[in-house]
């Protein structure tokens, strides 16, 4: 099943809002997991969707944790200093400005600090939120110690509660930046019938 409902995504994004930290500038969500598979993509992806409504400005999706390349410019390039023009964030889908992954792999370029840190910049500058979908937790490299919050998701019906614990033991995120844990495919045990009306 879908790990939220359009009314759960919406509430999704009022408490990750919530638990931002309050700035003048743009801020910034990694979605990330413990392993691949998750279903983070359609997390972020709704997520972002959710918080359209929800922001004075742009909303920006990022394709982070792609091991693909692409033909246009996007992420990896931002990665390596290049501006963030309009042509990076020209595509966009259900009122998301989408940045995708760019030409070529960027996943060694995220354990670069400062790289990262301009390539926020950037998008804090131009978008009131981005929703970065990054990959697992091992491969998010500086991104946990750039971004302004962290949600994690699990998928409920598959993955233990050790493997979320070592993944975060061995990538530790600050408890300041943790706003939460998504719970994906979670069986019901009710009817749907009364799942549906409670929810």
């Amino acid at each position: 099943m879908s790990p939220l409902n359009e009314a759960g995504f919406h509430s999704l994004g009022l408490q990750v809002l919530s638990r931002l930290p309050a700035s003048d500038a743009g801020q910034v969500v990694l979605v990330s997991s413990a392993r691949a598979g998750e279903g983070k993509t359609l997390v972020s992806r709704r997520l972002a969707q959710a918080l359209v409504e929800q922001c004075t400005g742009p909303v920006a999706w990022v394709d982070a944790g792609s091991m693909h390349a692409e033909a246009a410019a996007g992420w990896a390039e931002l990665l390596q200093g290049h501006a963030l023009d309009e042509a990076m964030l020209g595509h966009v889908t259900d009122g998301v400005h989408t940045l995708g992954p760019g030409t070529r792999p960027a996943a060694q370029r995220l354990f670069q600090p400062h790289g990262v840190q301009q390539a926020l910049a950037a998008l804090r500058a131009r978008c009131a939120m981005t929703v970065v979908d990054g990959g697992p937790l091992a491969a998010c490299g500086a991104l946990l110690q750039a971004v302004d919050g962290v949600l994690l998701v699990v998928d409920a019906g598959e993955t233990r509660r050790e493997v979320v614990q070592g993944a975060l033991q061995a990538h530790p995120v600050a408890s300041e930046r943790m706003l939460g844990v998504v719970l994906n495919r979670r069986p019901s045990y009710v009817p749907a019938w009364l799942y549906r009306r409670a929810l």
